[in-house]
């Protein structure tokens, strides 16, 4: 069930060495890895930001912002494990030569809320 969203500067597309894809597997390999999350239910995306603001625009600095969204059931040591797997995982896929800042949120999605429909699948195989 877990939900990687990655999100980056689109300048990063510039640089020659860097590969969106190779950074979404690198994330999602990262939460696999941990062990405690039902990853046949996984979704990762990654999508790059065309406009953002930064504190210093002039920088020279890239950023990608990483969230996990989860449902309850694991200990902060486990969410905080996660979260620093995935930031080495993300840091280790990037371009050495880039200049970029790299944040990770694990967040825990409220399961009373959270509604999720398969259309167009085999009865029985649906969830709620």
């Amino acid at each position: 069930m877990p939900h990687l969203i990655i999100e980056y500067t689109a300048d990063l597309d510039l640089h020659p060495d860097f590969d969106a894809r190779a950074l979404l597997g690198a994330g999602l390999q990262a939460v696999r890895d941990a062990g405690v999350y039902d990853m046949p239910t996984a979704k990762g995306r990654i999508r790059p930001l065309d406009v953002f603001s930064l504190d210093h625009p002039h920088s020279g600095k890239a950023f990608v912002s990483v969230v996990l969204r989860i449902l309850p059931g694991r200990t902060v040591e486990q969410r905080r494990d996660t979260s620093r797997a995935i930031t080495d995982a993300v840091v280790a896929t990037l371009p050495a030569a880039a200049a970029v800042t790299v944040s990770t949120e694990v967040v825990e999605m409220e399961r009373e809320s959270y509604t999720k429909v398969a259309v167009g699948v085999r009865p029985g195989t649906e969830s709620r």
